[in-house]
């Protein structure tokens, strides 16, 4: 016999209701914005390797904040939690029923850089490129030190690519990389961030491919210097010298020991010249000499001829 029930007694009002705030509840558990871990932030220094500076930390920060399925409750209390102390110590007082700004403005007093706008600004334009450091590497460095700008006012978004595209064309060293990517061209319309280090990097590998090729080529080991007459940016050669290949040792002493030889032939010449001036001094010395020697004895016989005449 089969009871025909209705829908109503099978799931109840109330049992529709517990079951959809659990699936509610797990569904925002397993969001994105909630897996995600924040980076450790302690402030010490030196800075621990398991953990990150300010600059690396405000970032993965500025992710959160800009969640909006967030509350700011929830904001604050993710914040606490990726703080260590001495950091955590600064911020204990506050709570966390406080905002994420009030947070963040103690950390920045505390932590962050007292340079303004202005002053970062001169800095990010005095940054020119390392010795040995890789022009990709340079552009990163560029682009931490613009982020920490905007943060601090006087630069906005939209002119982020036109600032960092020219300062890397003025501070990148490897004129032959910017004239290959013609990136001098495109300061009117610059490349975002990731299209211009995809690009620099591209470069990179390539003329390093290409130096593998050379070195297989002419029998070279992986540690042994390109011959300077097969490089082929000669820009690098004049600004890096670690870049610019060693000569050969047999070169190198054979070059000095011409060069001691020329040094020590202007010596024995400059030598000889003196020898000869010093002659002819004596030469002439002696000359005089015999001149005296013929005026002392007319002196002497006048001088006998008039005692005689008295």
């Amino acid at each position: 016999m089969s009871l025909n029930l209705p829908t109503s007694a099978l799931n109840p009002p109330g049992i529709q209701r517990v079951v959809m705030e659990h699936v509610v509840k797990t569904s925002d558990a397993m969001t994105p914005s909630h897996a995600f871990r924040l980076k450790a932030f302690s402030g010490r220094s030196p800075r621990p390797s398991t953990e990150s500076d300010l600059d690396t930390w405000r970032a993965s920060i500025d992710c959160l904040l800009n969640d909006v399925s967030l509350s700011d409750l929830h904001k604050t209390r993710r914040i606490l939690d990726s703080l260590l102390p001495p950091a955590s110590d600064v911020v204990r007082h506050v709570g966390p029923f406080s905002s994420p700004a009030q947070c963040l403005e103690l950390l920045e007093s505390v932590y962050g850089s007292v340079e303004d706008g202005d002053d970062l600004l001169v800095k990010f334009i005095s940054a020119l490129q390392d010795q040995g450091e890789k022009p990709s590497t340079y552009l990163h460095r560029l682009h931490v030190m613009l982020s920490a700008k905007i943060r601090r006012g006087g630069v906005t978004e939209a002119e982020w690519s036109r600032y960092l595209l020219k300062q890397f064309c003025r501070g990148c060293w490897d004129n032959s990389l910017i004239a290959d990517l013609q990136l001098d061209g495109r300061k009117i319309s610059p490349p975002s961030f990731a299209e211009l280090v995809v690009l620099i990097r591209t470069a990179e590998d390539k003329q390093s491919l290409k130096e593998e090729r050379m070195r297989k080529h002419l029998g070279l080991n992986k540690h042994a210097p390109v011959p300077v007459k097969f490089r082929m940016t000669t820009h690098q050669q004049s600004v890096y010298s670690s870049d610019v290949p060693d000569e050969p040792k047999d070169e190198v002493q054979h070059h000095s020991s011409q060069k001691q030889k020329s040094k020590s032939n202007a010596d024995k010449s400059e030598v000889d010249a003196l020898k000869k001036e010093v002659a002819k001094l004596q030469a002439q010395i002696s000359g005089y000499q015999g001149v005296i020697n013929v005026l002392e004895k007319r002196n002497q016989q006048g001088s006998t001829g008039k005692v005689g005449c008295v």
